[in-house]
């Protein structure tokens, strides 16, 4: 397996939430291999950005030109490419200038070339848009009040239409839709259940609606499913918190195992035979696992130690890792062997004979260049564990007590620990 990996560094943990129903920032790439990502107001990678733009990336991680610039009270998030590659949807909040607090939901269609368009906009969170397999409509889920609901956008009449409500999440089979229900059920195209799991927690729902990419994913035949979900402790008294297990499940079989606990980020290669997830195991920091379907092994994946999502592109792997500084470096190139992020960060993956990695470092303006420190070492900084339960819930908390998270220079919540001693990691 070919080992690209693109380093990210940003200023907070893993789901710290930058303000409650923000669009997580991904980077997002085109059927031709085009990357886009959204920058925050200094360069910086950020995932729950306010300010900045809308940026096109080339191969190797350098910034080609911004396709929109964000205002200094709007935050982004959900990138998503049409099939054609020509243009992008994203999803804009307006904020609140006092408090940050988000008060208008708007999708933005994205053409390369032309202007901007808002295709929908409402007072009430809008997610997950995406094109349909001909480009010619959009699916997008909205939550007008207590119950969320799938839409379908024609782009051309602009009919917009409910297929259905009570729906959390949805997954593309083909051309088919499966749904997400709040009651933790997930159905396929004729309304037949696939898989329940518990989700009783608002938590869980919102965790769901807005960020679906980090908790589950669907093999490229409809084969296998790959779902995070909070396990319940057995443990009654004293409490202890839940943790984010993720679980393998076989459509066709019927059959399910546990891969790793706890765990995050699930995505399947383009060629469905193999898993990448973030996990991790006490006393040692979170990385990127691969597991091979076929055989059931389980590989740790060197030098993405820190990371907290990694998705899978033409190119390879593409892992966000936490650093003190926001820097790209991608492994694609033929750059010198041992290239670093910033002092501290991981040596390169790469092998004898095989390519090694490129750094570049993100300066503000939006300039690229490269990294001065390429072959420094020095201590690497600890990365921030994969929060429990709990502790999200905490950071949703955290902004009815009065905290300012989104504000420039405001407060931000930091992750946890990454589970109570003894909890162990599987395999």
């Amino acid at each position: 397996m070919k080992k690209w990996v693109l380093f990210l560094g940003l200023g907070s943990s893993l789901l710290a939430l930058s303000g409650c129903l923000f669009p997580f920032n991904h980077v997002a790439e085109s059927p031709t291999g085009e990357l886009a990502v959204i920058l925050d107001q200094e360069g910086n990678y950020n995932p729950f950005p306010v300010g900045g733009a809308v940026w096109l990336l080339g191969q190797q991680g350098e910034l080609v030109r911004s396709v929109l610039e964000l205002g200094e009270t709007e935050a982004a998030g959900g990138l998503v490419w049409s099939p054609s590659g020509t243009e992008m949807l994203v999803t804009i909040l307006e904020l609140d200038e006092d408090f940050f607090f988000p008060h208008r939901w708007r999708i933005v269609r994205l053409p390369l070339a032309g202007e901007p368009e808002v295709i929908r906009q409402a007072e009430f969170p809008l997610s997950s848009p995406r094109y349909d397999q001909t480009g010619s409509a959009v699916f997008y889920l909205a939550s007008p009040g207590e119950t969320p609901e799938l839409h379908r956008l024609d782009l051309s009449s602009g009919e917009d239409r409910v297929l259905a409500s009570d729906v959390l999440s949805f997954l593309p089979v083909d051309t088919e839709l499966w749904l997400v229900r709040p009651q933790g059920r997930i159905e396929d195209a004729k309304g037949e259940s696939v898989a329940s799991f518990h989700c009783g927690e608002e938590d869980c729902r919102i965790f769901l609606f807005l960020w679906p990419q980090l908790f589950l994913d669907i093999s490229p035949g409809g084969d296998f499913l790959a779902l995070v979900v909070a396990d319940q402790p057995g443990l009654t008294s004293p409490h202890v918190d839940p943790l984010t297990s993720l679980y393998l499940l076989d459509i066709v079989q019927s059959s399910a195992q546990r891969i790793a606990t706890p765990a995050v980020s699930p995505v399947f290669s383009p060629d469905g035979e193999r898993l990448a997830f973030v996990a991790g195991s006490p006393g040692r920091e979170q990385q990127v696992f691969i597991y091979e379907l076929e055989s059931s092994q389980v590989t740790g994946l060197p030098g993405s130690e820190g990371a907290f999502w990694v998705r899978w592109t033409q190119g390879g792997l593409l892992i966000a890792v936490e650093e003190e500084e926001g820097c790209f470096a991608s492994g694609a190139g033929t750059g010198p062997a041992g290239s670093r992020c910033s002092p501290g960060s991981p040596a390169d993956p790469a092998g004898p004979g095989q390519a090694h990695s490129t750094t570049h470092r993100v300066r503000p303006g939006g300039r690229m260049g490269a990294s001065p420190s390429s072959a420094s070492g020095g201590h690497r900084p600890k990365a921030p564990r994969l929060p429990s339960v709990t502790q999200l819930r905490g950071s949703l908390g955290s902004l009815a007590q009065g905290d300012n998270p989104g504000r420039k220079g405001g407060n931000r919540t930091k992750g946890g620990q990454l589970a109570p001693p003894g909890a162990g990691f599987s395999p």
